[in-house]
């Protein structure tokens, strides 16, 4: 089954025409480092939360490999307690 990560990264790619900012080709999701592939994973993960919040009103399940979501923590530890709308 394909990442959520991966879904996300993909479509960026697809809508960007496969160019960076710099107009270098995109690498393939194989070929983008593991860190990267990570931040990519919680992005998408933050939007299914977010979406799913807003329309349960309730919290969301864990969506998060246990990886990820070891990332995730360690990002909301550096960010603090500060919640954003």
């Amino acid at each position: 089954m394909e990442a959520y990560g991966q879904t996300a990264y993909e479509a960026y790619a697809a809508h960007q025409g496969h160019k960076n900012y710099m107009g270098a080709p995109i690498p393939a999701w194989s070929a983008v480092r593991a860190d990267i592939q990570a931040a990519w994973e919680v992005a998408a993960c933050a939007v299914l939360n977010r979406h799913h919040k807003e329309v349960s009103h309730d919290d969301p399940p864990p969506l998060l490999s246990p990886i990820t979501r070891r990332l995730a923590a360690a990002w909301h530890g550096w960010r603090g307690t500060r919640r954003t709308p």
